[in-house]
């Protein structure tokens, strides 16, 4: 993965962490020698302190079963601080910050999923399988190629081809997905989102039916040319609660108001 496409991707998370980082810094650079003097951190800056005047105990820290990284580092800044104390929180800090970007960078290189599907893409051929376990097991077969085929339970309005497309995200929100296409045939356009019942979907403003794809995501038929299409959260489940509840407080309020007017005349 390259470098712009790593920050085009983290560029919010990396400026957020970025803010917060700074603010961290900024709060403890002012405030490190207000507290206090506590016990480890007094043994560790006399220790460097001895280590770096005396070479022959320069892992004097193992004999208290710490590593000596962090006072061979401190050793060599407390020959040219006058404070060492301002210095040795200092470099706890830098540590702590550098121990933060370290985990980050491990993290993501170690778990990074190279091969991830795009979270929307186009595809060429599909399978037809109508039972739940032979839809499953098509999935599942290592000879089957996931980023161009899509697992189908249904008869799709459209032919394999071979032709070249593009798909890209202009809009994501939780209830709503824009998506625009560009092919050179009629595709199936795959968005890697749960298939749920609620969704709508609609092509170039004409609602369109939701294939249900490799089982669990959602998928639509797209034409030939350049089209825009969108996903949308609209469940009936939700206009008929939004209905109850508004009759209710209707009701409530009617009841309340005759109440009231009992009360009056009472």
């Amino acid at each position: 993965m390259s470098f712009n496409r790593f920050f085009n991707e983290w560029k919010w998370t990396i400026l957020l962490l970025m803010a917060i980082v700074g603010t961290a810094f900024f709060l403890r650079f002012f405030n490190l020698t207000l507290l206090p003097v506590f016990a480890d951190e007094a043994i560790y800056i006399r220790w460097s302190q001895i280590m770096a005047n005396e070479a022959t105990l320069r892992f004097l820290p193992l004999s208290d079963g710490k590593q000596p990284l962090y006072m061979w580092i401190l050793m060599f800044f407390v020959e040219r601080f006058s404070d060492p104390l301002f210095i040795g929180r200092l470099l706890s800090v830098v540590c702590g910050i550098g121990t933060l970007f370290g985990i980050f960078a491990v993290s993501y290189i170690l778990f990074e999923n190279k091969k991830v599907f795009p979270r929307v893409y186009l595809a060429d051929r599909f399978v037809l399988r109508s039972g739940r376990e032979e839809l499953l097991r098509e999935i599942y077969d290592k000879n089957i190629n996931l980023r161009s085929t899509v697992v189908v339970s249904e008869t799709l309005p459209i032919q394999e081809t071979t032709s070249s497309g593009s798909a890209q995200i202009l809009s994501y929100t939780p209830n709503k997905v824009i998506i625009e296409t560009q092919t050179d045939e009629p595709k199936i356009l795959v968005l890697s989102d749960s298939f749920y019942p609620g969704w709508k979907a609609k092509v170039n403003d004409v609602e369109s039916k939701i294939i249900r794809s490799d089982h669990a995501l959602r998928g639509v038929a797209v034409p030939q040319g350049k089209s825009r299409v969108v996903f949308s959260y609209d469940p009936l489940s939700f206009k008929i609660g939004l209905f109850l509840t508004a009759g209710s407080i209707l009701i409530s309020m009617l009841i309340y108001l005759r109440r009231g007017r009992n009360v009056n005349k009472a």
